[in-house]
């Protein structure tokens, strides 16, 4: 069963990060909808050492760039969370060469 803080009306990235979600067994335990296409969720998920919850930042957009990245990262970070990106499209070359430095420990999925 999943707390859903706020939701503004329901789209088809949506529909698809839903079903993402239930196949793969995560628990959503917030969801605010940003804008048409963008969510902020706090999810869980079962790991073989025990559960383990995420902030995640779901965009519906062609190409995600470092800035969305960072954005995403400085979310979680404050939660003190660790970090999924998830994009219906794909994250650039350049923002994924960060992903060592800049993001360290972040997730991306992508062609969500």
């Amino acid at each position: 069963q999943s707390h859903v803080k706020v939701l503004m009306k329901q789209d088809d990235f949506y529909d698809s990060l839903q079903k993402y979600f239930s196949e793969k067994q995560i628990m959503i335990k917030e969801l605010i909808q940003i804008k048409k296409g963008e969510y902020d969720l706090v999810i869980e998920m079962h790991t073989p050492v025990g559960k383990a919850i995420y902030f995640c930042k779901a965009k519906d957009k062609k190409k995600c760039n470092d800035g969305d990245l960072s954005s995403a990262y400085i979310q979680a970070q404050n939660k003190r969370l660790p970090c999924i990106f998830m994009t219906s499209g794909e994250v650039i070359k350049k923002a994924k060469e960060k992903l060592n430095s800049d993001f360290k420990g972040m997730l991306i999925l992508e062609n969500v």
